[in-house]
C-alpha cells in the first residue's frame, strides 16, 4: 500500500511539473495557410515590382483578448501554401512584411505574373498599402481584420488602386486551433479577392 501511495504521489507529481511548464510555455508565431485560387496564363510574361507599405495607425497585431492567449507572441508567422482541395505545406516563418510580400507574390504568379526586383526594368508597380490587421479574441470569439489597398503605378504615376477590407470570426471552441483558422481565412478571403484582370485592365 506505502510504494502504491508512493507511485500515485510521484506521477501526481510528474503531471503537475508538466502542467506549469506547458501553461509557462510561449506561443511563439502565429500559423496562416493560403489557398491559392485557380491557376492561369492570363498574364504570362508579365513581370511587375511588388512594394508592401505598412501604413497603420495602430501597429499591434493582437488586442487585449488574443495577448492573453498567444503570450510571448514575437511578431513571425507561420505561412503554409494550399492549392485546390489539397492540403497546406508550410513553407517557412516570416514577419508581417515578409509574409504579406510571399501571399501577394503567390496570387500574382498564380496568374502568370512574374514579381521582380524594385532595381530590374518593370514599367509596372503595385504597392500594397496596408490600413489595418488584427487578431483579437472577445466574448469567446476569434475576431481577423484586415484593410488594404492595392495600387498600380507606371512609369512612377499610380493609374489604379483596389481598396479590400473586410472580418472573419469564429467561436473559440478549445485551444488556439480557431485563431490561426480566421488568420488564414482573412488572408484567402481579401487577398483573392482582389480584382487583378480589372487591376491592369487599360492601364
Amino acid at each position: 500500500m506505502g510504494i502504491f501511495t508512493k507511485a500515485k504521489r510521484s506521477l501526481l507529481g510528474i503531471f503537475f511539473v508538466l502542467f506549469f511548464i506547458n501553461s509557462c510555455a510561449t506561443v511563439p508565431e502565429l500559423r496562416v495557410e493560403y489557398r491559392v485560387p485557380t491557376q492561369s496564363e492570363a498574364f504570362k510574361g508579365k513581370e511587375i515590382v511588388l512594394i508592401f507599405e505598412d501604413i497603420r495607425e495602430n501597429r499591434e497585431i493582437l488586442g487585449p483578448g488574443a495577448k492573453e492567449e498567444f503570450q510571448g507572441f514575437t511578431g513571425n508567422f507561420t505561412l503554409s501554401i494550399a492549392y485546390g482541395k489539397d492540403k497546406g505545406f508550410r513553407i517557412g516563418s516570416y514577419d508581417l512584411q515578409a509574409l504579406f510580400m510571399e501571399i501577394f507574390k503567390k496570387r500574382f504568379e498564380s496568374l502568370g505574373i512574374s514579381v521582380v526586383p524594385e532595381n530590374e526594368t518593370a514599367r509596372e508597380k503595385v504597392v500594397i498599402a496596408l490600413k489595418e490587421f488584427s487578431l483579437d479574441l472577445d466574448k469567446r470569439k476569434w475576431i481577423a481584420k484586415m484593410d488594404y489597398e492595392a495600387r498600380l503605378f507606371k512609369d512612377d504615376r499610380m493609374v489604379k488602386k483596389q481598396m479590400m477590407n473586410g472580418q472573419t470570426d469564429h467561436v473559440k471552441i478549445l485551444g488556439r486551433t480557431q485563431a490561426h483558422k480566421v488568420i488564414g481565412e482573412i488572408f484567402t478571403e481579401l487577398i483573392n479577392k482582389m480584382d487583378i484582370v480589372n487591376l491592369f485592365q487599360e492601364a
